[in-house]
């Protein structure tokens, strides 16, 4: 029997998984089993579950920063919570592009494409704002005001945590996998059908542990191999690194070299901007020197008989450095984009460089015409519908959403932090990986606590644990 990632029976199921994983979570938590921490980077580890009756947005993850939100609304209206000039400056800037949008749509709405009605390129950047942004910045609030109550080492005991325990669910799942070849199993277990391919005859799995898709399990074990090699835990190191290989995807190689531009190359840097501008600069270069020597290289490779990994990987890279079609844009800097997802966004932005300035407005992505998309395995599903667009390079994603402004408010406040040498470089290291995968929420609790660790520098331990300050 096939069942495929659309059946009802599975999306039942899968729903009822992430109801009882949330139930898990926030019981553990509020009988303060498990920390804030903890409960969000586990959340954040079981994205593949979602409730697909609603949303496949819907995951644990979601539901639980929301459940956060609620309470630190809560506290805001029973206890107060003081903040910054920074802070009111991240809350309030983004509506700032849904502001503009909004009004030069009322004057011109040429500029998109509409299937249905045309209210929801007003109504859907408000409820963005409400659904994906202010959840985020909830998370920092209140990351930072229990931050007494851990120390940052536990964030980073609790990230290696997260990538061990996502290591032993990706071997069960190999196991499972190889062992029975069902596909409700799989789908049960957190694979999913469009991860499982064959190649010259040979089945293959990408494997995902419970993370959204494989390109999300191999950054969160990118993330955390620093720390391993850190506390001299090599053997964890070396099967995280084994595992991020077999996701069969670019991200793992692309991150590890952000990580030595931003621990090794660059660590003497003082700050956290001066670290993150030089990495990029020199990311960008190797990357332009990539694609400019691309031909050669593909040329060279050809014929040669490598492993069966070493195939797919380049037959996957061929994929992104070639294209037959010369009037479009498939690349930035070198970085090859994805042409179903980055790539139309930048052509539509190209087309239209105002935007560049003002974004088209969070959500809005649906409302892009479906011509950009053509040739693409999506192009009919946007012409039918007004489809939202997705993004995994999130410094692109912010900017074609919110516009160059807002997030170069955003980038400052974020990258403005003062921290030791260690932490800096982490720091650097997490941002930047923020340019090519969806982290969000690792740089966030990480920017809460060098926050708070600033402001436990500037004031008295008892003063701070009573006032909630500006984050």
């Amino acid at each position: 029997m096939i069942i495929d990632d659309q059946s009802i029976t599975i999306q039942i199921i899968i729903s009822l998984i992430t109801g009882c994983i949330v139930l898990v979570l926030l019981t553990l938590y509020y009988n303060k089993k498990i920390s804030t921490i903890e409960t969000l980077l586990y959340g954040f580890a079981s994205q593949t579950y979602s409730i697909d009756l609603i949303g496949p947005s819907i995951s644990a993850f979601y539901i639980i920063s929301f459940i956060f939100l609620l309470d630190e609304i809560r506290i805001f209206v029973t206890k107060g919570i003081k903040f910054s000039s920074r802070t009111v400056a991240l809350l309030i800037v983004p509506l700032f592009s849904v502001i503009i949008v909004s009004t030069v749509f009322i004057f011109n709405n040429s500029f998109f494409e509409f299937k249905s009605n045309q209210i929801g390129i007003i109504i859907k950047p408000f409820f963005f704002y409400l659904k994906q942004y202010l959840p985020l910045f909830a998370i920092a609030s209140k990351i930072y005001r229990e931050a007494p109550k851990f120390s940052i080492n536990h964030f980073y005991d609790t990230l290696k945590k997260t990538a061990i325990f996502s290591c032993y669910i990706a071997i069960a799942q190999y196991f499972i996998h190889y062992s029975i070849g069902n596909q409700f199993i799989d789908q049960l277990i957190g694979l999913k059908n469009r991860y499982i391919f064959q190649f010259h005859g040979i089945d293959f799995v990408r494997i995902q542990a419970f993370c959204t898709e494989p390109k999300n399990f191999s950054a969160l074990l990118a993330l955390s191999i620093p720390l391993l090699l850190r506390n001299g835990r090599y053997i964890y190191a070396l099967i995280a690194s084994i595992l991020a290989i077999m996701t069969l995807g670019q991200t793992f190689p692309t991150m590890l070299l952000i990580a030595v531009l931003t621990m090794l190359i660059f660590a003497r840097l003082s700050t956290v901007r001066l670290n993150l501008i030089s990495s990029l600069v020199t990311f960008i270069i190797f990357f332009q020197i990539l694609f400019s020597f691309s031909t050669l290289f593909i040329d060279s490779f050809l014929g040669k008989n490598g492993s069966i990994i070493q195939n797919i990987l380049f037959d996957r890279a061929v994929n992104r450095f070639t294209d037959s079609d010369d009037t479009t844009i498939k690349n930035l800097f070198g970085i090859p984009l994805q042409r179903d997802l980055e790539a139309p966004v930048i052509n539509y932005l190209v087309d239209h460089p105002w935007m560049f300035l003002t974004g088209y407005g969070p959500a809005n992505s649906a409302y892009i015409p479906s011509k950009y998309w053509i040739g693409e395995w999506n192009y009919a599903l946007r012409s039918e519908n007004n489809v939202p667009n997705h993004m995994n390079m999130r410094w692109l994603f912010y900017i074609a959403e919110f516009g160059i402004i807002v997030f170069m408010v955003i980038w400052m406040c974020l990258t403005g932090i003062k921290a030791k040498k260690f932490e800096r470089n982490f720091y650097s290291f997490i941002l930047l990986c923020l340019f090519i995968i969806e982290i969000e929420v690792v740089a966030i609790i990480m920017f809460a606590l060098l926050c708070a660790e600033r402001q436990a520098r500037s004031v008295p331990l008892k003063k701070y644990k009573r006032v909630a300050d500006a984050i």
